[in-house]
């Protein structure tokens, strides 16, 4: 119970008025991302557990970064997953997301990991050039309360990468790295 009181009886009786809420869901995120630069694009693969608290989840949707193809959403077996991408505004303030059905809910308190593939070619990226810049791409969750993880960039062969800035990034050994599913550490 969450409250319990002494409830006379009789003629006098008692009075008791309650307003009953139902708590905001919650959902919990960790992600993995490796990004890998190759001759002729970027390429991301992912993984995204999600943990509701509260209500079922039966679907799930991710913020795309602009210009970025989704290749396909698998479950952790290698299931192909059931998406689209939905454009909002069309034009210069166009945001797209990635709509993912999940084969079944997930019940609260319980994971599900979907993992997706997605590749970019920036302006410029099949140019001559002997240095150049590329942002790291965010793929979010909508609706996460916590979204916490891990990110890794495997550079292709002939290539270098250096960071400009590392805002709120932690570097990984190897161990914590494997502990998100990424390769390496620094």
């Amino acid at each position: 119970p969450v409250a319990a009181f002494y409830a006379p009886t009789g003629s006098a009786g008692f009075d008791v008025r309650a307003r009953f809420t139902r708590p905001a869901g919650r959902l919990q995120v960790t992600t993995n991302l490796l990004l890998t630069l190759g001759e002729r694009e970027l390429q991301i693969r992912g993984g995204l557990t999600l943990q509701p608290e509260i209500d079922r989840l039966f679907s799930v949707e991710v913020a795309l970064p602009p210009d970025w193809h989704v290749l396909g959403v698998t479950d952790q077996a290698g299931q192909p997953l059931t998406f689209e991408s939905v454009t909002d505004s069309p034009g210069a303030g166009r945001t797209t997301r990635l709509r993912v059905r999940l084969p079944a809910c997930i019940a609260p308190g319980q994971e599900y990991a979907i993992l997706l593939q997605a590749v970019h070619t920036p302006a410029g990226w099949l140019s001559e050039w002997s240095s150049t810049q590329a942002a790291f791409p965010v793929f979010a969750v909508q609706g996460a309360t916590r979204d916490v993880g891990a990110i890794a960039v495997q550079p292709g062969e002939d290539l270098t990468v250096y960071p400009d800035t590392l805002d709120r990034l932690t570097p990984l050994d190897e161990k914590e790295a494997s502990r998100y599913g990424l390769p390496g550490g620094s």
